[in-house]
């Protein structure tokens, strides 16, 4: 009920330092400017504020509530997140695994960029419209089912997905790289493993193919991830 900064060890961090787990999180509308990093939280995350970061995380349920603005989701290992209509977010360079998806989003002001979703067959989004939503990897996770409309998909990676093709229906965009092998350094498939290495090699058509010239995927963009494990800055 007030801002503050919560910094943990990390969700995985190197022995002998001991993960932080935190069972639930809850920020309200006065822990607005808040910032949470190197925590996992296995249970629900409620963000009910503004101006909140959750960075370097793992978070298997987050919600947030409708209209909060100007929150920041980055660097986190994430699973099901659901942004409630809110009036503005960014998701960035964050890892999307086993059953992991985003949902529920209708504002232009959503920027999703910079992801990797892997390994939820059925979608990576859905309930998502007038998105922004660029240098994503969707590998083995199919990018989007048809409640995903009004949204801009600009230099994208689809790889081995039930439905590799975007955009489709009333989405647009360009530059998508469709059914294309990313070639991680060191990622067999897509199970949660903190030891793959998940940067491109030299050789991936994804290689300083982003929007800004810099790699598709969580190691590209203005923020790329700076390692598993969610250690924190400190």
């Amino acid at each position: 009920d007030r801002p503050i900064t919560l910094i943990g060890a990390g969700y995985a961090p190197p022995a002998p330092a001991l993960q932080t787990n935190v069972y639930t999180v809850s920020i309200n509308a006065a822990g607005s400017g808040s910032r949470v990093m190197g925590v996992e939280v296995p249970y629900i995350l409620y963000l009910y504020g503004n101006n909140v970061t959750l960075e370097r995380c793992r978070l298997e349920n987050l919600y947030l509530t409708a209209g909060s603005t100007n929150n920041v989701i980055r660097h986190c290992y994430l699973n099901y997140t659901d942004l409630a209509m809110p009036a503005s977010a960014l998701v960035s360079n964050n890892i999307f695994h086993t059953s992991g998806y985003l949902i529920n989003s209708a504002t232009s002001s959503l920027i999703i960029t910079n992801n990797l979703f892997m390994g939820y067959s059925t979608y990576a989004l859905s309930s998502i419209s007038n998105a922004l939503i660029t240098n994503n990897i969707f590998w083995g996770s199919t990018p989007v089912n048809a409640a995903v409309t009004n949204c801009t998909f600009t230099k994208n990676m689809t790889f081995q997905t039930n439905n590799n093709v975007i955009p489709y229906g009333s989405n647009a965009g360009t530059g998508n790289l469709i059914n294309a092998n990313p070639l991680f350094t060191n990622a067999w498939n897509t199970a949660v493993n903190y030891t793959y290495n998940y940067q491109l090699l030299s050789s991936s058509p994804g290689k300083n193919m982003g929007t800004d010239g810099t790699d598709i995927g969580i190691y590209g963009g203005v923020a790329p991830m700076p390692g598993l494990g969610g250690v924190p800055r400190i």
